[in-house]
């Protein structure tokens, strides 16, 4: 199968679903990643060294996961700012990937992310994927530590899952090592994440787990 990860900022893939991207790689899958901004020249003190670092661990993820980065040369929008963009541009991005990709499955942000980026990049999927433009057979949203909690600014819009996948934790918690920058600026990242994934276990009676919400399924007819 082919999967496409379509996100925000480089390291979402992880937070949101990089346990389960682990386990699909260990099968005859196809995987692959794309990030509409580069996840740190939003932050008012950044610097080109931090850019790179950012690229370079992206990197390192997808050859952890055997997976294809689309478009890894530079993000075309820039980040922290895709609501000043022209959003057809930003449903124009996705369509040319899930053009390019011709994914079975699709990954990509919850609509009620606390992160603007992340909330802009969902919706435009969301458009790019209507069904008769796009025949995925799985589109899911995933959560993001924090960005994703319940009881956020949107009151009474949680996140509210429907599919659980068990995971190896400390994979995902190796993936996540590879941003160095990320969990050297906030060290609650890999506690957030094993944090989550327990949570979510004990919700599917595992020990961890990443959750989904379900957001298209085709079972077509033989």
């Amino acid at each position: 199968m082919k999967i496409l990860v379509l996100a925000a900022h480089p390291d979402d893939e992880v937070l949101g679903c990089g346990g389960t991207l682990h386990k699909l790689s260990k099968s005859d899958n196809q995987i692959h990643l794309a990030f509409a901004a580069d996840g740190v020249s939003g932050y008012k003190n950044h610097s080109q060294k931090e850019i790179n670092q950012r690229k370079k661990a992206m990197l390192k993820v997808a050859d952890k996961l055997s997976a294809k980065v689309v478009g890894k040369s530079r993000p075309p929008f820039r980040d922290q700012q895709l609501d000043r963009e022209n959003f057809n541009k930003i449903v124009g991005w996705a369509e040319k990937l899930i053009t390019q990709v011709k994914p079975d499955i699709l990954y990509t942000h919850w609509s009620k992310d606390l992160n603007r980026d992340h909330r802009i990049v969902s919706e435009a999927v969301m458009v790019a994927s209507r069904p008769w433009s796009a025949q995925l057979k799985e589109i899911y949203a995933f959560e993001v530590p924090e960005n994703s909690c319940e009881g956020g600014i949107f009151a009474g819009e949680s996140f509210n899952p429907n599919i659980y996948e068990t995971i190896d934790l400390e994979k995902k918690k190796s993936l996540m090592a590879c941003y160095e920058t990320e969990t050297a600026r906030s060290g609650k990242w890999l506690a957030g994440v094993e944090a989550l994934a327990t949570y979510r276990g004990f919700n599917a009676g595992v020990s961890y787990a990443e959750a989904f919400v379900l957001i298209r399924k085709i079972n077509a007819k033989d």
